[in-house]
């Protein structure tokens, strides 16, 4: 999930959501939970102001005190490869993984795994699933990945 739409009146690592992005979020965290079998026990999600309050409206919905939650500040300017290296490191026993985070790298990641190429915008996410996804997340990128939803809010 990309982060909500942010204002631009501070650094960037410190812009905050603007309202319209905080009302993008909501409406993305419920779809994300209408989609039941993707519901995360691991979230990846960047330091940066904008993305931990994308994460805080996305934990109003959900509350599932199992969910793991792991702040990285090495998300807000990551690279692929950097993304990659810190799925890799996801334990076995994880079925589902959230990732919030930033473009060009979250979009980058997407279109790599479903070999395809797709844009997430402000607030928008991607359910991504692998009926083959052995018991390794280092193997992420090379097992068939599907794309089973894009949810963009309305104003997107």
């Amino acid at each position: 999930m990309r982060h909500g739409k942010a204002m631009y009146e501070a650094i960037d690592w410190e812009r905050c959501l603007a309202v319209e992005g905080q009302d993008d979020v909501r409406w993305t965290s419920i779809a994300i939970l209408n989609q039941r079998d993707c519901l995360p026990q691991w979230i990846l999600c960047s330091a940066a102001k904008r993305t931990q309050q994308t994460l805080e409206i996305f934990s109003e919905f959900y509350l599932n005190k199992k969910c793991q939650i792991f702040l990285d500040p090495s998300l807000y300017l990551s690279r692929f490869n950097d993304l990659r290296t810190l799925v890799a490191k996801t334990p076995p026993e994880v079925e589902n993984l959230m990732i919030i985070g930033h473009n060009p790298v979250l979009s980058e990641f997407v279109s790599r795994l479903v070999k395809d190429s797709i844009v997430l915008g402000s607030a928008n996410a991607a359910i991504l699933q692998s009926s083959v996804l052995e018991s390794e997340w280092q193997s992420v990128l090379y097992e068939p990945w599907e794309l089973s939803a894009l949810l963009k809010p309305e104003s997107n």
